[in-house]
């Protein structure tokens, strides 16, 4: 699979596989990474790469 200027929906990005998930489309060169969680205090890990904003 292609992820070069991609754009990708995680839901449940704060904790395990997602996680990884989420970093291996940040490596890959995804475009865009819209990524969420429940409660956005609980996310715990992000790349450097990431900007975060909450809703």
């Amino acid at each position: 699979m292609r992820i070069d200027g991609a754009v990708a929906l995680m839901t449940g990005e704060n904790r395990g596989i997602d996680a990884a998930v989420v970093d291996a489309l940040a490596k890959n060169g995804a475009s865009k990474i819209y990524a969420a969680a429940r409660d956005p205090r609980t996310v715990r890990h992000t790349p450097a790469s990431c900007r975060c904003a909450s809703m």
